[in-house]
């Protein structure tokens, strides 16, 4: 099986649990999954730590071949002191990070398709448009490829983040978010990982050890708000 063949039924499989749907195809694929929650509702660095360190313990669930899995992640609480940081150095209103209509999409966008990244965000943008939410800061590639094997590096796509503030008057944010999630999977071959004004995902397509690297910057995505 190629590498972009394998890229491409991944990507359906994560586009069907985005949605709820055709669940039971794939139910029995199921890796092995660790969850963490602070009872006292403080997010923290060591919370972040510990479910690191659970992954590298069950990598063998990861489909751990020549030195690669197929891929783990985190999803977390959205880091809002990173991105309160992030919106005040680009000369925005910091606060709007503790917005309820705040948002924070994980987007892989691939690159060896025949439309290009670049048309395909440009499309995703004009869908955010079409449902009132306003795109207010993007990101691309704030990642460390040399983590990557192989596979990874061959079929590596642009990882795209976008804070955005949902406009749109009388709706649930999050249903509405869902909308706009299933809308832009509908439309281009891309995968949403998270598109959420609660939670975030941080996704790596390597071995679950990999993920220790992160844990210095766990201590500002994970600060207590003030």
């Amino acid at each position: 099986m190629t590498v972009s063949l394998l890229t491409t039924r991944m990507n359906e499989v994560m586009r069907n649990e985005g949605r709820f749907q055709n669940l039971l195809g794939t139910e029995h694929d199921s890796c092995g999954i660790i969850c963490i929650v602070e009872k006292d509702g403080f997010p923290s660095r060591d919370n972040i730590a510990k479910a690191i360190d659970a992954l590298v313990k069950i990598e063998h669930r990861s489909g751990f071949i020549n030195g690669e899995g197929d891929g783990c992640g985190i999803l977390t609480d959205i880091p809002r002191a990173l991105w309160e940081k992030k919106l005040t150095d680009a000369g925005l209103d910091g606060k709007l990070a503790y917005d309820n209509r705040f948002s924070v999409a994980h987007i892989f966008v691939p690159r060896s398709l025949d439309i290009s990244a670049s048309e395909m965000q440009q499309g995703i943008r004009e869908l955010f448009a079409q449902h009132e939410i306003t795109i207010i800061l993007e990101q691309e590639n704030q990642v460390d490829s040399s983590v990557l094997g192989q596979n990874g590096r061959n079929d590596e796509p642009t990882f795209w983040q976008v804070a955005a503030l949902c406009d749109k008057q009388e709706v649930v944010v999050a249903d509405h978010l869902f909308e706009l999630h299933t809308a832009i999977e509908k439309r281009y071959n891309v995968h949403v990982a998270t598109l959420s004004n609660v939670t975030a995902a941080y996704k790596v397509m390597a071995r679950p050890a990999f993920c220790l690297n992160i844990s210095t910057i766990c201590a500002i995505r994970c600060s207590r708000r003030k």
